[in-house]
């Protein structure tokens, strides 16, 4: 009896064990993720139809392979992806079966590149003496492991965004997990500025069901906790630097001050006029009232160098202080082109002053249709917050071609990215969400 009773317990023991044991992972993942700049994770769903990607890798093998796989696929995008992406697959859903050319067997996977050159370039960046995952790296390695997910790093970002990648400093390196619904894709993950970074994964943001509000108007409305979150790699450069402060009188305090400022940038539809679309940008100002209107003034006298006219010179909008409220910029026909304005602020709207500083491009915003607080409808903690509706922009020539094709076609674009370190620094880690709106 006794001797029955302890088999059955180790038979217990060895099945809860099986049970409860995650599935299998891909040994060979974490290295390809280390070889990446762009990572992507999708199932093999056999009743669907055969990837592009499949067939120009596997060729005429391709439609039983994938009749027949099963778990996941990756496609892999390294720095040297001229030849294309590569296809990363399982090695025992082609065991048995010949190997193209271009194949690199990565521990449990085989990666398929473009031919034997990409193979070649690919192997060195494959080399198993690499360092290991750490914190984000790990926490990215286990989206992929488990289900739709994107993992970016490097050049990964200007793969996708061109000119607009230095706006996106702050996410360097990161990764998502994607939901596909019949209307909407949505994503949920994190990023970071610094590459190989140990920190803990940051507090994750609450999903929002709600709809943040476009102007009236409006088809974008970009809103942040510090300015510098959009534009500090570029204010971070010498010669920018130089630049506005020789040409614009823009010296490197105000720099700091408006890089400090909470934010709202918002693009508007011109129905009239010279212009398709006009910009406005609020900035709650941080710092010394005295710098910013010494700016202003520096600022003025930098565009009336470049050829450009102020509006209403002779009798200008000045406060009982003597402090200009307003000005605005005309070109050669009379156009207006430009300006900024002080904008009172009510109670309780968000701002830590009693006015807003707004610089616009195009002919001025009327007040009404002032973007909001860029403290409205903010996550936990310091971040921004995108809202854009892309069909819109695209009617009207105004949405980057180079961008994938599915974004142009979405009517709306919502994005959260908080700012959330780990050990009180904030900065380390963004927590992200999100949702595309596609057409039915």
């Amino acid at each position: 009896p006794w001797s029955t009773s302890a088999i059955t317990l180790l038979l217990t023991i060895g099945a809860l064990i099986v049970v409860l044991q995650p599935r299998p992972r891909a040994i060979g993942l974490g290295r390809v993720l280390l070889a990446a700049d762009l990572l992507q994770s999708f199932p093999i769903e056999g009743s669907r139809p055969v990837p592009e990607l499949w067939t120009r890798r596997l060729g005429p093998a391709a439609p039983d392979l994938w009749r027949h796989g099963k778990g996941s696929w990756w496609q892999l995008w390294s720095g040297h992806d001229d030849a294309g992406a590569a296809l990363v697959l399982p090695a025992a859903s082609v065991e048995g079966k010949r190997r193209p050319a271009g194949a690199l067997v990565v521990d449990d996977l085989v990666v398929i590149a473009a031919g034997p050159l990409a193979a070649a370039e690919l192997s060195s960046q494959l080399d198993p003496r690499h360092r290991q995952l750490q914190g984000l790296e790990l926490r990215c390695l286990k989206r992929l492991e488990q289900g739709q997910a994107v993992y970016w790093a490097g050049q990964g970002l200007a793969g996708i965004f061109g000119s607009l990648t230095p706006l996106l400093q702050h996410w360097q390196q990161g990764c998502l997990s994607l939901q596909l619904s019949a209307e909407e894709l949505s994503w949920e993950g994190e990023a970071s500025a610094v590459p190989g970074l140990k920190a803990e994964a940051p507090t994750a943001l609450e999903a929002r069901e709600e709809r943040a509000a476009l102007p009236a108007d409006s088809q974008l409305l970009l809103r942040g906790s510090r300015l510098d979150l959009l534009v500090g790699s570029l204010l971070g450069r010498s010669l920018l630097r130089d630049t506005l402060q020789q040409s614009y009188g823009l010296d490197p305090d105000l720099l700091k001050a408006m890089a400090a400022s909470p934010f709202a940038l918002s693009l508007r539809s011109l129905p009239a006029g010279p212009f398709r679309l006009g910009l406005t940008l609020e900035i709650n100002p941080s710092g010394r009232g005295q710098s910013w209107r010494k700016g202003l003034q520096q600022l003025d006298q930098g565009i009336r160098a470049q050829g450009l006219q102020p509006l209403g010179t002779a009798n200008p909008s000045l406060t009982p202080g003597g402090r200009q409220e307003a000005q605005s910029w005309t070109r050669g026909d009379g156009a207006v082109v430009g300006g900024w304005r002080w904008q009172r602020v009510k109670p309780g709207t968000g701002s830590s002053g009693t006015e807003r500083l707004v610089l616009f491009l195009g002919p001025p915003p009327p007040a009404s249709s002032i973007a909001p607080s860029p403290t409205n409808d903010q996550p936990t903690g310091s971040g921004v917050v995108l809202v854009l509706a892309p069909n819109q922009l695209a009617a009207i020539g105004a949405f980057p071609a180079s961008l994938p094709p599915v974004l142009p076609a979405a009517s709306r674009l919502q994005m959260w990215s908080g700012s959330q370190g780990s050990n009180g620094r904030a900065g380390t880690i963004s927590p992200l969400r999100g949702a595309l709106h596609l057409q039915p």
